[in-house]
């Protein structure tokens, strides 16, 4: 019982501390509402200032600091830069401030700001009106003084959750948290780490023997040399385009929804396929088994692979992807996979450097035949 009493009495003498704290300021405040316009709103905030106390006008910097500023409890409302003075201010010669001209209040005063809304207007408006005040006589200067207010809006909205904060920026945020897949460098780096990707698949046994062969084939089959370096090239060529157009579907996908890349990135089941197919791939890598399409999809490819004509050598190239897969699968997977959550650029740039990794040896060996 007599601790509930001691209780009491330290929480009401800590009460009447915080209030007599709040009266001893000898600038007090009100603040209203005006509605100019459909999401503008004015602001007037009137000054009772005690005898003697002079209130620095808003609109002018000491010790490099403003005088006057209103923050917002909303983050998404921003603050007006300047006010406007209903009350002329006096100007006096501080000692202060080292012998300064500055502007002051006495007794009373009236400033104004006004608020822009880029979206609905809260109904109620909560901020701090940050003040200074001094005593020049003294040499009391007390900068940055809260004065917490909320005041009622006009045709404002009662929520208590703003869905849409405009003053964030995502495609500049305040620090880097190191995603930084979608600048420049990070399209360069997805494009090296195919082209990476693409010279470790060409050294697999389905892919490296046929470049002797396939030039060979290139370079004596035709009726001119420079024929077969001209579908050599061509071959070469649809090698990366049969990689780049792999990735088109995800474009497809991220203009329908534009979470699914985030979706991916963060969603447990999805992240535990993918988990499995990274363990599938490494034991076909070490010999358990062989991944491949089936054989039938490989032999009609090969047929139309047959037409001597650009049509052939797409499926050509064509056949070459899916023969090739059980070897350049793992590796192709594997940084898809790595990409995939950043989006469908870098998953791009990743399958151009694949595909420039397995076409241009074909096309370079029909060149320089000798190498």
């Amino acid at each position: 019982m007599l601790r509930n009493c001691v209780a009491i009495i330290i929480a009401a003498l800590c009460f009447t501390q915080s209030l007599f704290a709040q009266d001893s300021i000898p600038v007090q405040w009100k603040v209203d509402s005006k509605r100019i316009e459909t999401g503008k709103y004015e602001l007037e905030f009137t000054a009772t200032i005690a005898k003697g106390t002079q209130l620095f006008a808003p609109n002018q910097l000491l010790l490099d600091t403003k005088t006057t500023e209103i923050s917002f409890a909303d983050s998404s409302i921003a603050a007006p830069d300047s006010f406007q003075l209903v009350t002329p201010p006096r100007t006096i010669r501080s000692a202060i401030f080292e012998g300064s001209d500055v502007h002051v209040f006495e007794n009373t005063a009236t400033i104004k700001a006004i608020v822009q809304f880029q979206g609905n207007a809260p109904e109620k408006l909560k901020g701090d009106l940050h003040f200074s005040y001094g005593n020049d006589a003294n040499l009391e200067y007390y900068p940055a003084t809260a004065f917490p207010f909320s005041v009622s809006l006009e045709g404002g909205v009662a929520s208590s959750v703003r869905i849409r904060i405009p003053s964030i920026d995502i495609s500049h945020p305040v620090a880097d948290c190191g995603d930084t897949i979608n600048q420049k460098g990070g399209l360069l780096m997805a494009f090296l780490l195919g082209l990476l990707g693409g010279l470790v698949a060409l050294l697999t046994p389905c892919m490296f023997p046929m470049i002797p062969l396939t030039v060979s084939f290139f370079t004596k089959q035709n009726q001119s040399r420079r024929r077969g370096i001209t579908n050599a090239v061509l071959y070469g060529f649809f090698i990366f385009l049969i990689y780049v157009l792999l990735t088109v579907p995800f474009h497809i996908a991220g203009k329908t929804n534009p979470e699914i890349f985030n979706n991916i990135s963060t969603s447990v089941g999805l992240n535990l396929v993918f988990f499995a197919i990274f363990i599938a791939f490494a034991l076909s890598f070490f010999g358990l088994y062989e991944i491949g399409l089936p054989s039938s999809v490989a032999n009609k490819m090969n047929e139309k692979a047959g037409i001597g004509t650009i049509g052939g050598i797409f499926f050509m190239a064509l056949t070459l992807a899916i023969v090739s897969f059980s070897c350049t699968g793992p590796v192709f997977g594997t940084f898809l996979v790595s990409v995939l959550a950043g989006g469908p650029w870098p998953l791009t740039m990743a399958a151009a450097g694949f595909g420039v990794a397995l076409g241009l040896p074909f096309a370079l060996f029909a060149l320089f035949p000798r190498w």
